[in-house]
C-alpha cells in the first residue's frame, strides 16, 4: 500500500506521481511561476531519489516528513512571489476545494474506523489541527467537538467551511460584475450552496448525517472542478493525424 500510494511513479494518485505532474505543470507554466517556486519543485524533483533511499533506511516516516517540509516550502514561496492576480486566485481556488475534498475522505477513514478516538486523534493530525484543536476545546476529544472543528471552525483554514469560504471568495473576484440578481456562474452557485448547507448546521446534526454531508461535498468537489473547467479553460478535442493532414 505504501508502495503504491507513495512511491509508484507509474500512478498519478501516488505522492511521486503528484510530485511529477507538479513539476511538469510548472514546467508548462514558466511564465505565470516565480523562479524561486520552479527552483523549489525542480530541487524537490531531483532529491527524490535520495529521500527514495532514506525508506529503505529509516522508513516511511522519513520519507513522508521530507514531503510534508518540501511542501511547505514550495507553500510559503508561492504565498510570498506570487502577484495576487488572476494567476493566484485560481490556485487558491483550487487548494481549497482540495482541502474540502481531502478532509472529507478524511472524515470517511473515521466512519470506517468505527468512531473510537484514537481515531479523532490521527484525524486531526493528519488535517495539521491537533494542536490548534486541542486550544481551542482546551483537549475535549469526542465526535461533536472533532466534527465541529473540522467541518465548521470559520478560523482553522484547513476546515472545511474555511475552506469553502475562500473558493467562493476566489470565485467572486474572478467574477467581478456579477449582474444584478443571483450570482454570476455555477461554480459560485455550487461552492455558495455547499457552505450555507454547512453554516446552517449544528454539530449534533453534523453527526447524525455525517456519511450524506460527506458524500455531497465529494460530489461538490466534483461539480466546482467541471464548472469551473467549461467557464474559465477551453475545452479542446485530441488532435488526431492522418496521411498528409489533420483531421
Amino acid at each position: 500500500m505504501v508502495g503504491l500510494l507513495g512511491l509508484d511513479d507509474r500512478n498519478p494518485s501516488s505522492v511521486v506521481g503528484a510530485l511529477a505532474a507538479a513539476r511538469e505543470n510548472a514546467r508548462g507554466a514558466r511564465e505565470t511561476v516565480s523562479s524561486e517556486m520552479w527552483e523549489c519543485l525542480n530541487s524537490t524533483w531531483h532529491g527524490l531519489p535520495n529521500a527514495r533511499r532514506r525508506v529503505e533506511q529509516q522508513g516511511v516516516h522519513s520519507f513522508f516528513r521530507w514531503v510534508r517540509e518540501r511542501c511547505a516550502v514550495m507553500a510559503g514561496l508561492t504565498d510570498a512571489t506570487m502577484s495576487r492576480d488572476e494567476g493566484w486566485l485560481f490556485l487558491v481556488l483550487g487548494r481549497s476545494v482540495e482541502r474540502v475534498d481531502m478532509t472529507a475522505r478524511l472524515l470517511r477513514t473515521h466512519e470506517r474506523a468505527g468512531g473510537n478516538i484514537p481515531s479523532w486523534m490521527t484525524l486531526l493530525r493528519s488535517s495539521g489541527a491537533w494542536e490548534t484543536f486541542l486550544r481551542t476545546y482546551r483537549g475535549a476529544l469526542d465526535d461533536q467537538h472533532a466534527a465541529e472543528f473540522l467541518l465548521l471552525d470559520r478560523l482553522f483554514p484547513r476546515s472545511v467551511f474555511a475552506a469553502l469560504s475562500t473558493a467562493e471568495g476566489c470565485l467572486s473576484d474572478l467574477e467581478p460584475d456579477p449582474g444584478r440578481a443571483g450570482v454570476a456562474t455555477d461554480a459560485q452557485r455550487i461552492v455558495g450552496r455547499a457552505r450555507t448547507n454547512l453554516e446552517f448546521r449544528g454539530a449534533d446534526e453534523l453527526i447524525g448525517e455525517m456519511s450524506t454531508v460527506l458524500a455531497s461535498l465529494e460530489k461538490t468537489c466534483s461539480q466546482v472542478n467541471d464548472a469551473v473547467s467549461r467557464r474559465y479553460f477551453r475545452q479542446t478535442t485530441a488532435v488526431n493525424w492522418v496521411r498528409g493532414a489533420v483531421a
